[in-house]
């Protein structure tokens, strides 16, 4: 129990270190997420979602190239078109730094609307459109919205640290 404390505020550290062992955290569940969870038709882009908590938690500057090479790994990983995924990442990453330290409410809406800008672009090829008919991408882009926003208040909640835990959440 005592490894588990140390290893989670290590990870609620805000040093490189932390972002890398998030990193990585990240990337081994997306493997397995990726591997198996084409059954239930989508898969939770977890490095999205990780990007995602970095841009929430204050970190935008290295928010914005770990959304690149994670989109390119994500590439790798589920056999897309390089370099697609790490320029739909990075913008969702430059666009979320754009809103200001959401609350709740506004986490979600800004994982909603990522969730389903990447999850309808990745339904696009660049040389060939759109792979799928118009209610098959809609369809795909909900079911990405829905559970990229899970996987990212999931991980807000185990990584990153509350604001209600903050010394300068009450002002004091």
């Amino acid at each position: 129990m005592l490894v588990l404390l140390s290893w989670r505020r290590c990870l609620l550290a805000g040093s490189r270190l932390a972002v890398l062992a998030q990193f990585l955290i990240a990337l081994g569940l997306q493997i397995p997420a990726a591997s198996f969870g084409m059954l239930f038709g989508a898969t939770p882009n977890l490095l999205l979602a990780w990007v995602l908590c970095l841009v929430w938690s204050g970190r935008t500057v290295p928010a914005v190239p770990a959304a690149f090479v994670g989109g390119l790994i994500y590439d790798g990983v589920t056999g897309g078109s390089y370099g697609w995924s790490s320029l739909l990442m990075t913008a969702v990453a430059y666009g979320a730094g754009w809103v200001r330290r959401p609350a709740l409410s506004g986490r979600m809406a800004v994982g909603l609307a990522a969730g389903a800008v990447c999850g309808a672009f990745l339904a696009f090829s660049p040389g060939r459109g759109f792979a799928w008919n118009g209610a098959t991408v809609a369809k795909w882009a909900v079911l990405s919205a829905v559970y990229n926003t899970c996987a990212a208040v999931c991980l807000d909640a185990l990584f990153f640290r509350p604001t209600w835990k903050k010394r300068s959440f009450s002002g004091i």
